[in-house]
């Protein structure tokens, strides 16, 4: 499916001087899945599958308010 990047990322260094990734966040014009196109749709999900295994917070932001 090719590269994903997604459009923000929060990350903090710790006290340990390690960066620590605490959110992820996708903008688009639609949170419904049907709304994008096919390949759109594939990456949200893949992202949705890898922070989850990383324990970070990823949701596709609809609005600045969700950012």
């Amino acid at each position: 499916m090719g590269e994903y990047n997604p459009d923000w990322a929060i990350v903090k260094e710790e006290d340990d001087g390690v960066g620590r990734m605490y959110l992820i966040r996708e903008t688009k014009g639609s949170g419904d899945t049907d709304d994008l196109r096919g390949r759109e749709s594939k990456k949200i999900e893949c992202g949705k599958a890898h922070f989850a295994a990383l324990d970070v917070d990823y949701r596709v932001a609809t609005s600045h308010n969700e950012i």
